[in-house]
């Protein structure tokens, strides 16, 4: 893979979470620090987050019905969203964050030319909301949003290095692939993704890197493209 000048770094929700808390300071601090050493090794790097909501809402309470736990998801991930923008600018790091449908004290509505141009100014895009639609995953929006915007590759922040045949935290056995394609993903049923996302990835040549984001500089490591600290999914 080579060195990267335009991604989407595909987060968690629960990476802002603590043991009995909803956030912890300390998982904002990781994005931040991880994010400032990539801009710090690669200074016109674009970058675009869209992180899940899954600290708040999982979306799996039988008494909901799926359209409106998507909907409760989507408004969880706008929460994430506000929250990690507000770190950011006390820290001095300048962002923009874009919802897929009215929330006009929270931030504009997505269009590519306002996208574009805030990347190209040097902000950060923060992508909340998911795609403003039911039974759409926030996968399915990191890979929507770095189509639009021309990114070179997703990075998918999990905390194994990598993709593997069977659960690597289950099975000290299991086997870590190094590249594999997107087909693959699919025909194994292997959960770097949901399907919706990396088919759409697959169809549009879009590759995915899964990596280990919880080891300190791993994220600059992907950025100047290092594959042995994670998975690159290819077609």
């Amino acid at each position: 893979m080579k060195e990267l000048s335009s991604v989407i770094l595909k987060l968690s929700g629960e990476i802002l979470s603590g043991e009995d808390e909803v956030f912890t300071e300390s998982g904002f601090e990781l994005i931040y620090n991880e994010i400032q050493s990539a801009l710090t090794a690669a200074s016109n790097l674009r970058i675009g987050i869209v992180i899940g909501g899954g600290n708040i809402y999982r979306g799996r309470q039988k008494f909901f019905t799926r359209v409106t736990g998507d909907t409760i998801g989507m408004l969880a991930t706008v929460i994430n969203s506000i929250s990690l923008k507000d770190y950011f600018t006390r820290k001095g790091l300048k962002s923009h964050l874009f919802t897929p449908f009215i929330m006009s004290k929270v931030g504009p509505i997505f269009s590519v030319d306002d996208a574009l141009t805030s990347l190209d100014a040097g902000y950060i895009n923060i992508y909340a909301g998911g795609t403003g639609n039911p039974f759409f995953s926030t996968d399915s929006l990191a890979v929507l949003r770095a189509l639009e915007t021309g990114c070179d590759v997703v990075l998918k922040a999990t905390k194994v290095p990598g993709v593997f045949d069977s659960d690597p935290v289950k099975n000290q056995d299991a086997k870590k692939f190094d590249t594999i394609s997107h087909l693959e993903v699919v025909q194994k049923e292997l959960l770097v993704m949901d399907f919706p996302a990396i088919t759409l990835a697959m169809e549009n040549n879009l590759e995915v890197f899964v990596f280990d984001f919880f080891k300190k500089g791993n994220l600059k490591e992907a950025i100047q493209g290092n594959l042995s600290i994670g998975t690159l999914v290819k077609s």
